[in-house]
């Protein structure tokens, strides 16, 4: 479908047929449709795309067949694997007794029913190697499937290269091997990485991976590279994760704080302190038991207090990292108000925290303790291993990437920045209508990629067109547990990537989605250096009132309510961010999803500093952003620097 221009000439604006596009590859349904109906037995058949449980897309197929013998559905796959393109085999085939029409006798692709299968794809499950099942064991665990298709595309399966990331770090850890992100994206299946894996030789040496115990025979335990940028010393709350627990119902506040000390003996990093030595700043676990009774604190319901709790800063050279304090609120409601410095934990800590003072406290309200596995790591075993590993070659790379690139670039503020940075912040909320997020999916898919690459591309289109530059640099956190051990481990763990993105000589909206996805390949595939190591190489201080590398940030998380019950007691878990502002801008972009895990919106979130951007402005930068995203997915094909 086309519009005419004022010049006579035509703009695509979008399709009216049934081409899809996987994995960059367009793939017509009606094609599919046809070889499908060219099995024996075959009477009728159709097909069309879906999304999987985390939103993604892929191809299912639907039959019907003469008699009532069954087909094999891995027989039908194997027999279209030869007619069509491998992104066009369907991933799942269905038998069905009629396939469903419309008032007017036509195929209503709309109206075919989600696939009763157990697995993806309801073929090939089965690993033929110890490499298969290692490899086919990554993809399950990352994408929350039961079983895999040897044969089935990541990328159909729900991948995408943020996944991705998650599935290379097994591999790396488990085989013992050196891949990257890209050697996924090309081979696509289980069995096509294994045979990669199988024949590849590494190009660089293995790293190994974290000793258990290792820490407790060194006599100065260093800071893990995640912890040497951190500023020890109290002065304001930059490096804050706090969030409150609302208590409803019966509360056994002896039982919660017993259960607070376990959860401190359990994972060290909490109880442990980071003073100055000779040899420079070090780890000191902390076991005196009165120091950590004095962690929780119990106290009638204070707003102030509660903010006091949450935003107070640490000095963790000598305080412990963790602060807490048991507030009644009124007979029967209770607010735990509790923070963790970063140096300690992240943001996937979190999660980890509230799980295991949930089985502590169902112990300790029994009168046991908790029966829980020991522990596989310690954080300070993580550090001494990281510590000591030796320097690796992606500076190299990083100087390339880099190169000629002028780190201030930036929309431009409402004031005039100064020599220093004010951390004061503001936080606009927006939400993204449903129809934009099902958009935002089926623009992904068709262009091969995943949900954070068309939502970056988005924000690439709004920062050119607000500062007339096409060559931009976004800021991603990546979680950085590169191995399955340390998923279990309370610390901190995540790294920020810095992901270059020339759009100068893309043309429409698919082009720079084009663009923003081989780019983050290129950034992700180099993500294990830390960003600090990083900045400091190619872009040193002094910054002048501005952050590193660069001035706008983008993060996409999920949001699954966060509700524990125990027993009558029923539990919500929220997160407080405080108002600091550490770029310029940074959209926190929030899946919002249902019990059963489907995605039911999406939140922005946008928070600047005050010193720089007014209210109005940032509001005003949220409502492009939304302008840019309803016409990225309505028009693709249409030129990018087309105003909104």
């Amino acid at each position: 479908m086309a519009r005419s221009r004022a010049d006579g000439s035509l703009a695509f604006v979008g399709r009216t047929d049934d081409q899809v596009k996987i994995r960059g590859n367009r793939v017509e349904l009606g094609e599919i449709d046809a070889a499908l109906r060219s099995y024996p037995r075959v009477t009728a058949a159709a097909s069309t795309t879906r999304r999987t449980h985390s939103g993604d897309l892929r191809i299912d197929g639907y039959i019907v067949c003469d008699g009532a013998q069954p087909l094999d559905p891995q027989e039908v796959r194997r027999f279209l694997a030869n007619t069509l393109p491998g992104s066009a085999v369907p991933a799942t085939i269905t038998m069905l007794k009629s396939l469903p029409l419309t008032v007017n006798r036509k195929l209503d692709r709309t109206a075919l029913p989600e696939p009763e299968l157990d697995v993806a794809t309801g073929a090939d499950t089965e690993p033929r190697s110890c490499t298969e099942e290692a490899v086919a064991r990554a993809f399950s665990d990352v994408l929350g499937l039961a079983a895999i298709d040897m044969h089935a595309s990541f990328f159909d399966l729900g991948g995408d290269s943020l996944t991705a990331t998650g599935v290379i770090a097994r591999l790396n850890t488990d085989l013992d091997v050196d891949i990257g992100i890209r050697d996924l994206v090309d081979a696509g299946s289980v069995r096509a990485l294994s045979t990669f894996i199988e024949t590849h030789t590494p190009h660089r040496p293995r790293q190994g991976r974290p000793v258990p115990g290792a820490s407790e025979s060194i006599a100065v335990i260093p800071l893990a590279p995640q912890q040497t940028h951190i500023d020890r010393r109290a002065q304001l709350p930059l490096y804050n994760l706090p969030f409150t627990m609302e208590i409803t119902g019966p509360f056994d506040t002896s039982a919660a704080a017993a259960a607070f000390i376990d959860v401190l003996v359990r994972h060290r990093s909490l109880r442990t302190v980071y003073p100055d030595s000779p040899w420079g700043p070090r780890q000191v676990v902390v076991d005196d038991p009165s120091r950590l009774q004095s962690v929780l604190g119990v106290a009638g319901f204070d707003p102030h207090a509660v903010d006091e709790v949450l935003a107070a800063p640490f000095d963790v050279r000598g305080e412990l990292p963790i602060r807490a304090t048991l507030f009644e609120k009124a007979p029967g409601i209770h607010l735990l108000a509790c923070t963790v410095h970063h140096i300690a934990a992240d943001g996937w800590s979190l999660r980890l925290l509230a799980q295991d003072f949930t089985v502590a406290y169902r112990a300790r309200a029994l009168g046991s303790a908790p029966g829980w596995a020991e522990m596989p790591l310690q954080y300070a075993d993580f550090s001494v291993w990281a510590a000591q590993r030796p320097g690796v070659p992606d500076l190299d790379f990083w100087s390339r990437e880099f190169e000629g690139l002028a780190f201030d670039t930036a929309v431009e503020t409402d004031r005039p920045r100064t020599a220093s940075w004010d951390f004061t912040g503001d936080r606009i909320d927006l939400q993204l209508a449903v129809d934009i997020t099902e958009g935002v999916d089926r623009v992904a898919h068709a262009n091969g990629t995943g949900r954070f690459t068309v939502l970056r591309a988005g924000l690439l289109v709004l920062l050119a067109r607000m500062n007339g530059t096409s060559d931009l640099v976004i800021g991603t956190p990546i979680a950085g547990r590169t191995d399955p051990e340390l998923e279990a481990i309370v610390g901190t763990f995540v790294n920020t990537v810095a992901i270059r993105s020339d759009i100068a000589a893309a043309v429409t909206f698919e082009d720079v989605i084009a663009v923003a996805h081989a780019s983050e390949l290129r950034a992700l595939d180099h993500s294990s250096v830390s960003f600090e190591t990083v900045a400091a190489h190619i872009d040193p201080e002094p910054h002048l009132g501005r952050h590193p590398l660069f001035q706008v940030a983008l993060s996409l998380d999920v949001f699954t309510d966060s509700q524990i019950d125990l027993g009558a007691t029923h539990v919500d878990i929220t997160p407080r961010p405080l108002g600091i502002a550490k770029c310029d801008l940074h959209f926190h972009l929030v899946e919002r999803r249902d019990a059963g895990g489907r995605m039911i919106g999406m939140d922005v979130g946008i928070v600047y500093p005050t010193a720089l951007f007014d209210r109005d402005t940032v509001r005003l930068l949220g409502e492009l952003y939304d302008r840019i995203l309803r016409r990225m997915i309505t028009g693709p094909g249409v030129l990018w620097s087309t105003p909104a």
